[in-house]
């Protein structure tokens, strides 16, 4: 993808209006899923509007390769709903091409960043049992 600099004023636009389309898009599918896992848009006293926070508590954990692939691996046994940041990911700049890394690797060949998870506490805190809130 070229640099926005580079790209005409109309282009730009249309990117940009194209990225909000996109983003509602997703953002209605993951309602219609979990409506409790994103918030509503935000607006400040100016009137500035910000996109919508996650609608539930986030906690940030450190762990090495191996914690977080054990982590995984026990998130997945209690069939605990996930969403993963593998290295691939930092390598693209679009959800397209996120999606197509993803899509190339098998499960147990993911190269985890990091992952998100949710669901019942119990559950949430035994696959996250030993790691530690990120400094």
């Amino acid at each position: 993808m070229r640099p926005a600099r580079e790209l005409g004023i109309e282009h730009a636009l249309t990117l940009q209006v194209d990225g909000h389309v996109q983003q509602r898009a997703r953002r209605r599918k993951l309602q219609a899923r979990r409506p409790e896992l994103i918030g509503e848009p935000y607006v400040d006293g100016s009137g500035e509007a910000y996109l919508p926070m996650f609608g539930l508590p986030v906690l940030v954990y450190a762990a090495s390769a191996a914690g977080m692939a054990r982590a995984f691996g026990r998130a997945r046994q209690r069939g605990l709903t996930l969403a993963v940041y593998t290295d691939d990911l930092f390598a693209t700049d679009n959800d397209v091409d996120n999606r197509a890394a993803v899509a190339r690797v098998a499960i147990d060949d993911l190269k985890l960043a990091g992952f998100a998870v949710t669901g019942p506490r119990r559950d949430v805190d035994k696959a996250l049992d030993k790691l530690r809130l990120h400094p």
